[in-house]
């Protein structure tokens, strides 16, 4: 029997109602508490995003780049242990072949070659807070089409910057770093961010349905990526947290956005 159940047994007169809304009401709006610990959580990946791309080396397997990532994590301050002994959680993975599953870090014995990329995405846990950053790093040459594309996503999160505010829709904010996107020849994804605090996916979802309206104290993870155009297959993804303030938004600044490539690359 599970505990509501119990509950009602055990109060045959009581009303029980949703609370859902009430609770998610309290949890969305962070207090400056809440919002400092986030941030001590974007710098948390950032740190371990600035190790990932100053200590790749040409040759390095899946495990050994990871197991770097880890010990990064294991000496920064104030890490929460929670389920991940190293306070990481989330998705790594180096090819668009070798998807990453959720919570498996890297795949034993596969070594990282000319062609792949490194896909960070995951939450450096601070004191039961986290973020929600992910970046895609190139470990081969870039080309034109590769740079476009990183521009490409960088517009869209600066369109949807400039209008994330207090009374804004989370649909139109949707809409707003969709455009460009589709105006590319892409196609748009199912989601352009969500809430972060205590889980690395809270109210509100940032989609094209949504309606909810956008309050000051929101902390939000604006994300898109690059799927499908014309046929060819890209893989691109990245995020950044912003928190809603009363007359607009500012940024958790996570790793400089120009940082697209190792700094050791497979030439």
């Amino acid at each position: 029997m599970c505990d509501i159940d119990a509950f009602r047994d055990a109060l045959p007169d009581a009303r029980f109602v949703d609370g859902d809304k009430v609770i998610w009401g309290c949890r969305m709006i962070k207090s400056p508490l809440e919002i400092e610990r986030i941030r001590k959580s974007v710098e948390g990946i950032r740190a371990i995003e600035a190790t990932l791309v100053e200590e790749f080396r040409p040759g390095m397997t899946e495990v050994e780049l990871s197991r770097i990532l880890h010990l990064k994590a294991d000496g920064l301050e104030g890490i929460c242990l929670r389920d991940n002994a190293f306070g990481l959680k989330g998705h790594f993975s180096c090819s668009l072949e070798r998807a990453p599953i959720a919570d498996v870090m890297a795949i034993e014995g596969v070594t990282i070659t000319k062609g792949d990329y490194i896909s960070f995405d995951m939450s450096f846990i601070y004191r039961g807070y986290l973020a929600d950053n992910a970046r895609v790093y190139q470990v081969g040459p870039i080309t034109d089409t590769m740079r476009s594309n990183y521009e490409l996503i960088w517009q869209c999160e600066d369109r949807a910057a400039d209008i994330l505010r207090p009374g804004v829709k989370a649909n139109e904010l949707f809409n707003a770093f969709y455009e460009p996107i589709e105006a590319a020849g892409f196609r748009a994804s199912d989601m352009a961010g969500h809430g972060v605090g205590l889980i690395n996916h809270e109210p509100p979802s940032i989609d094209g349905w949504n309606e909810m309206v956008i309050e000051e104290g929101m902390t939000l993870s604006i994300e898109g990526g690059l799927s499908r155009r014309r046929g060819a297959e890209v893989s691109l993804h990245i995020q950044d947290t912003f928190v809603v303030t009363d007359k607009g938004c500012y940024k958790l600044e996570g790793l400089r956005r120009d940082i697209i490539q190792v700094s050791h690359p497979i030439l």
